[in-house]
């Protein structure tokens, strides 16, 4: 058993964005002039996954498919096991999910019948990466007026699509100034303003992110949720005008910075 064969035999609209995010994660992880322990880099590149993933993995019963969470995780046991990367109780839960996914014949019976050796495969130590895996061609689905809900942890906000960056490669967006513990609605940001960002002369400006590989919609991780399209984009008549156009980002930097935003870091 390889990983190319394990992946498969599993969703292919699960495997290319989680792929998409390790290998973006990764990618950045180990970039500068002096390699780094491998302990670092894999400390930096599973917080970021399970930042962006955790909406489904912790998600309750009754908001995620039991088959979907265990499809999820075993998708990312394995590409990051891929990768280089290991978390142990990622990979045990990802071996229950196999004998549970075959208990209740979710996948094919070639899946079944390997399902031993699937396990040797993701028990055993991977190994790290020596060169920086290939980022894939930035492109995003998403479009302008877009307004969507992004869950981190207990917390929802939420972002506005201003526009889509050249041939379909990334959206602007800006961040509400909203933050509860339910997912908002439509009419909960028709009037809302934007955060802006606070500098450290003490005066906030406009604050607008490009976040390159904030592609598929809907969003498999389950994290960015589309609320609605045409709304007017947030005020921003009470904040000072932007310092550049736009700040260049991805997905994992944005949440980190919506966190940071609202004091939620």
């Amino acid at each position: 058993m390889n990983h190319k064969k394990l992946l498969g035999y599993l969703p292919r609209d699960l495997v290319e964005p989680i792929t998409h995010d390790v290998a973006r994660v990764t990618a950045w992880a180990m970039l500068g002039p002096e390699k780094k322990p491998h302990e670092v880099v894999t400390a930096q590149v599973l917080k970021r996954v399970f930042l962006r993933w955790d909406c489904v993995l912790k998600g309750p019963c009754d908001e995620v498919n039991s088959h979907y969470k265990d499809l999820v995780c075993l998708t990312m046991a394995a590409v990051l096991h891929r990768h280089g990367f290991c978390d142990e109780a990622l990979t045990r839960t990802a071996l229950d999910a196999v004998d549970t996914l075959n208990e209740h014949v979710v996948l094919s019976d070639t899946f079944e019948r390997n399902s031993d050796a699937i396990k040797a495969l993701l028990t055993s130590p991977p190994t790290p990466l020596v060169r920086r895996p290939p980022i894939p061609k930035n492109l995003t689905f998403w479009r302008e007026g877009d307004a969507a809900s992004v869950q981190i942890g207990e917390w929802f906000y939420a972002i506005y699509v201003h526009e889509i960056l050249g041939n379909h490669e990334a959206p602007i967006v800006e961040i509400y100034d909203f933050t509860s513990r339910h997912r908002p609605v439509p009419e909960d940001l028709r009037h809302c303003t934007a955060k802006g960002r606070r500098y450290n002369d003490g005066v906030v400006h406009i604050d607008r992110h490009a976040p390159y590989g904030l592609r598929d919609v809907p969003d498999r991780a389950r994290q960015f949720q589309i609320l609605a399209t045409g709304l007017p984009a947030p005020r921003v008549d009470h904040l000072q005008p932007s310092i550049g156009l736009f700040a260049v980002s991805d997905p994992f930097t944005l949440l980190q910075d919506i966190q940071h935003a609202f004091g939620h870091d």
